[in-house]
């Protein structure tokens, strides 16, 4: 602090925190009469500096957290947290960070799921969603989980040398949902040897065609190819025939089809 003309100036304490500041920046000396004199000094105060609002932000498109996508064969789905904090000053000016020495921040969530739908069943205090593996269920599409609200709650606490300026807390709201990916066949294997003879081959030359011609087989998984497995996005796999598709056998090839909305392709397994 300093004085000129009797008028008392001093800097910004801007964002750093302390109390009230009291300084000594003068002294006045007064002459009576008989031309006696005496001294005072002259002490002003600077107000203390404290946190006095505490706003939340969220980072993620103006959330505070949200969820990445799960594979079909997930059974839960953790929290990514995005939240960030501004705070204001005694003194009018702002930061994003504070010195432990001078106060600690603190974060605190909680979640609630809306509804308990397409597989996503709850949320827990730690944010994660639990979910179904869709296992050889074949879906249409992939599936959504109920919308999670989560309050967090920011806290600005002074340390007991600034405990003047107490606690002070905000919050905000935010909203976010899980998307699964859509389940369906991605490969086949053979489980079983099949068992498959020849005709022979004329001695003028030419092909070697497959005896008891059995055609087309539908939903059915067993005949001149033995047993396949098919396998799901999810890592699950059956030997029971998917809902959406069809097993057709025809010479030495298996293959499944199905529209490519309920399947990533065509698959092909051909006889040793």
């Amino acid at each position: 602090m300093s004085t000129t003309t009797g008028q008392v100036s001093a800097s910004t304490k801007g964002t750093t925190i302390s109390n009230l500041t009291e300084s000594n920046i003068a002294t006045i000396t007064c002459t009576g009469a008989g031309g006696k004199t005496g001294s005072v000094p002259m002490i002003t105060t600077q107000q203390a500096n404290y946190i006095v609002q505490v706003t939340p932000r969220g980072t993620y498109s103006g959330k505070h957290f949200y969820y990445e996508n799960v594979g079909a064969g997930a059974t839960s789905a953790p929290v990514t947290l995005k939240g960030a904090v501004t705070l204001k000053y005694t003194s009018g000016a702002q930061n994003t960070s504070v010195n432990s020495s001078y106060a600690t921040i603190t974060y605190a969530r909680t979640y609630s799921l809306a509804t308990v739908e397409n597989g996503f069943t709850s949320v827990n205090s730690a944010g994660t969603l639990t979910c179904t593996s869709l296992g050889t269920t074949i879906t249409e599409d992939r599936r959504r989980s109920g919308t999670v609200t989560s309050v967090l709650t920011v806290t600005a606490t002074h340390t007991s040398a600034y405990s003047a300026g107490g606690s002070v807390s905000g919050t905000m709201t935010s909203t976010g949902y899980c998307w699964q990916a859509q389940n369906m066949v991605t490969g086949l294997t053979q489980q079983t040897q099949p068992v498959v003879s020849y005709s022979q081959i004329p001695a003028y030359g030419g092909h070697a065609y497959e005896d008891g011609y059995l055609g087309e087989d539908r939903n059915s998984n067993t005949g001149v190819n033995g047993t396949v497995v098919f396998h799901f996005s999810s890592g699950a796999y059956t030997t029971t025939v998917p809902v959406y598709g069809d097993i057709n056998e025809d010479d030495v090839y298996f293959f499944f089809s199905a529209s490519p909305r309920y399947s990533a392709d065509t698959y092909y397994w051909s006889n040793p």
